[in-house]
């Protein structure tokens, strides 16, 4: 018999796979559970229409094979679209679906350079910019918890506190930010934060007092608008 098409091992009765037999190439059993295994956790039987090219390379990771072993598999979905009733719209499915998917990265790419160059102020206006539409008020939040036993560490009081107060301040301006491009503007203005910070107790089973972590909240609100340079 003929050697597995991924690891070279010699096939023999007893560790042969009866499912690739498109080819004079074939998997050991050990191998194909590899395979076999993926399509358990995607729900696919070994012909089902789902295995196709894009469908063995985004799981090359997860595969664990060589390239020849992937090179076979390759092999292998192009016998199951061919051999599929269905094939050519499976075919035309697959190829919708890669465009879709570099949309989707354009869009990411474009929405993060919109973000970084979003402009926010305190005030209500940009030097030597016009504001030209105004889209309402935006708000994001956000939220921490400091273990008690941590805000106050000897050496470090207040230091853990601002720490904090950073993190959920910086996530709390990128929502606001992100609420804006949604509205399609490109600057916030009138921003300020609001605070809230709760000091949450329960009752033991003991009947004693049980406090837990402290939890400091932030609102970052402001006016999103679109902006434009004023030309000299």
């Amino acid at each position: 018999m003929a050697n597995c098409a991924n690891c070279g091992r010699r096939i023999t009765a007893f560790n042969s796979d009866p499912h690739f037999n498109f080819s004079d190439q074939t998997l050991c059993q050990n191998c194909s559970d590899t395979f076999n295994s993926l399509l358990m956790d995607n729900k696919m039987g070994w012909n089902s229409v789902g295995i196709t090219r894009r469908f063995i390379r985004q799981n090359k990771d997860r595969l664990r094979l060589n390239d020849s072993g992937i090179e076979f598999l390759l092999s292998y979905a192009d016998y199951i679209q061919k051999n599929n009733p269905d094939g050519a719209e499976d075919e035309e499915d697959e190829e919708k679906l890669e465009e879709e998917e570099l949309k989707r990265k354009e869009e990411d790419l474009e929405k993060r350079i919109a973000l970084s160059k979003m402009l926010i102020s305190s005030g209500f206006n940009f030097e030597g910019y016009r504001i030209v539409k105004y889209s309402g008020y935006i708000s994001g939040d956000d939220a921490i918890q400091i273990p008690r036993s941590g805000i106050f560490d000897r050496g470090r009081n207040g230091e853990n506190l601002t720490d904090a107060l950073v993190k959920i301040r910086r996530r709390a301006l990128i929502e606001l930010k992100e609420a804006a491009y949604d509205l399609g503007c490109n600057a916030v203005i009138g921003v300020d934060f609001d605070y809230l910070t709760l000091d949450p107790e329960t009752a033991s089973l003991t009947g004693g007092t049980v406090y837990e972590p402290y939890v400091i909240c932030v609102t970052a609100n402001g006016n999103a608008v679109v902006i434009e340079k004023i030309e000299d």
